[in-house]
Formats: structure tokens, C-alpha cells, sequence
């Protein structure tokens, strides 16, 4: 998955911080819905979702603009999946987002934390495409976290986007494009 991982020869006008394979989600990086039907809105961040990964690898980016510290950061996590995994969770997700506009969550040190949960506007890109914000309802002023999730193949690239000065946003398209269209070399060179 590391190979498929965008770097900043890929995208110009971007600085990525850095690239890590397996190791690098914590098992501690547990983030798991109370309810159900509300899961796959968790999984996407969780390093225990119900649909397990069979590689993945991360990175953060920001544009060359925001490395200051204003403007936005992108996590990105990049996912393979079991044969068929990967549209199921593209379908759970569509589904969770119209059953669950809160739900509360616990991490890995069994904190809770409710969210308000919105759906946002999908990238055109990979085969198919979700968005959603999520806002910590104890602290709504603090911003919200953008989870745009989009499937290529059997894989998937979560992007989580934080404005740095509060409110949302969403992955850069051109940085959404890009990737899709790295995973689907790297694919094809397999």
C-alpha cells in the first residue's frame, strides 16, 4: 500500500509529511460506534473496524500554503480489502448516513464521545464515493472533522480533513484525483 501512497513529486502545491505502512496505526486508534447501524461511520478511523484491512498505509498533507498553521490538514489512510470488503463498506456507510445523525463513540481508553453527524458533499472520483462531517457535540466551536471515504477496486483512501481555524472542508480534489489515479497504476502493475 506504501507504493500507491501519494508523495510530493505527485502533487505540487502540497507538502506530505511523511509516509508509514503497517505500524503505523496505533492499536490504541479505536474509535467504535455504540449502536450498530452507526458503525461504518466509525470504522473508517478505527484501527478495529468490522471490516478488517489486509494492508494499509498513511500519510498527512496540507497545501504549501497552510504549512504555517492556518488552513487545512489532510489525514489520509490508505486501505486494501478482502474480496467484496470494499463495497460493502462504501455500503454501510451510505446507509449509516441515512439512519444516524448522532451516535456516541468510544476510543480505544473506553473515553466516550457523542457526535453530530452530517453528510457532506462526495469527490467525483474512484468507483464510488462518500462524505460526512462529524462534530464533537461537547465541543462544536473546537471545528469538525470531514471523513471522505472513496473506493478504488478493492481498495479504499480515507481522507480526514480538519480546518486548522475551525469550520469544515474536504480533501483537495486534485489530491483526490491524483490518488485514485496512483492506486489504480499500482494495480494494474501488480
Amino acid at each position: 500500500m506504501r507504493a500507491a501512497l501519494v508523495i510530493n513529486a505527485d502533487v505540487p502545491g502540497y507538502v506530505v509529511t511523511g509516509t508509514a505502512g503497517t505500524g503505523a496505526m496505533s492499536p490504541h486508534q479505536v474509535l467504535t460506534a455504540g449502536r450498530a447501524e452507526c458503525r461504518p461511520l466509525s470504522d473508517p478511523v478505527s484501527a478495529r473496524p468490522a471490516h478488517r484491512r489486509t494492508a494499509y498505509a498513511s500519510t498527512t498533507f496540507t497545501s504549501k500554503e497552510a504549512a504555517g498553521g492556518s488552513g487545512e490538514l489532510d489525514m489520509l489512510l490508505l486501505s486494501a480489502h478482502a474480496p467484496g470488503d470494499a463495497r460493502k463498506i462504501m455500503g454501510g456507510l451510505a446507509s449509516a448516513l441515512r439512519k444516524c445523525r448522532t451516535f456516541e463513540a468510544t476510543d480505544g481508553g473506553g473515553r466516550a464521545t457523542a457526535f453530530a453527524v452530517r453528510p457532506a458533499e462526495a469527490p467525483t472520483a474512484g468507483d464510488d464515493a462518500v462524505a460526512y462531517v462529524l462534530t464533537d457535540t461537547a465541543a462544536p466551536s473546537d471545528g469538525a472533522a470531514t471523513v471522505t471515504v472513496v473506493r478504488t477496486g478493492g481498495s479504499t483512501a480515507t481522507y480526514v480533513t480538519v480546518q486548522l481555524s475551525g469550520g469544515t472542508g474536504g480533501p483537495p480534489a486534485a489530491v483526490v484525483r491524483t490518488q485514485d489515479a496512483k492506486l489504480r497504476r499500482v494495480a494494474a502493475e501488480q
